[in-house]
């Protein structure tokens, strides 16, 4: 289980980089265009919105490697099982939070599909919205992944 899980997490860390560089690149073309003063209407689009993609998917990434934000107060106190439960409650609860974004974020991008960028009419708002269910669904299993491993722990196991 642990080896589908690496893949989906490099197929992410891939799609992350892409959506990056594509950012940067957009905006070295908007600095390039604003000084020969040309005017270029899709770049600030696709910065945005390659920029949103890329931190959808650090941020789940971060999920995984349960470096994301916390307060830890409470937990650096906790020794043994106590610590073992207060975790596996966190995980549920950020679970609980991640197939609600994972519903909801479905139906948002289902309700915006058919919209079109201001500047490039051709693509539909959709594809940009599509990152929260994505984004969702890969934090999901990443929490479902910490949870089986935190009840093997707390029975025991490695």
């Amino acid at each position: 289980m642990n080896k589908g899980i690496d893949l989906l997490e490099k197929i992410q860390k891939y799609i992350g980089m892409i959506c990056l560089s594509i950012f940067i690149v957009v905006v070295i073309i908007q600095i390039i265009a604003r000084y020969m003063a040309v005017s270029v209407l899709w770049t600030e689009e696709i910065a945005v919105f390659s920029f949103v993609w890329a931190v959808f998917m650090g941020a789940s990434m971060m999920v995984r490697e349960e470096a994301h934000f916390s307060f830890d107060f409470l937990k650096t106190k906790l020794t043994g099982i106590k610590k073992h439960v207060l975790d596996l409650i966190i995980d549920l609860l950020m679970l609980g939070f991640t197939l609600y974004m994972l519903v909801y974020g479905k139906e948002i991008m289902v309700a915006f599909w058919n919209y079109n960028w201001y500047s490039l009419p051709d693509f539909k708002m959709g594809y940009v919205w599509a990152v929260i269910p994505i984004s969702a669904a890969f934090m999901s299993i990443y929490k479902i992944e910490h949870i089986a491993a935190r009840i093997i722990q707390m029975r025991g196991g490695k």
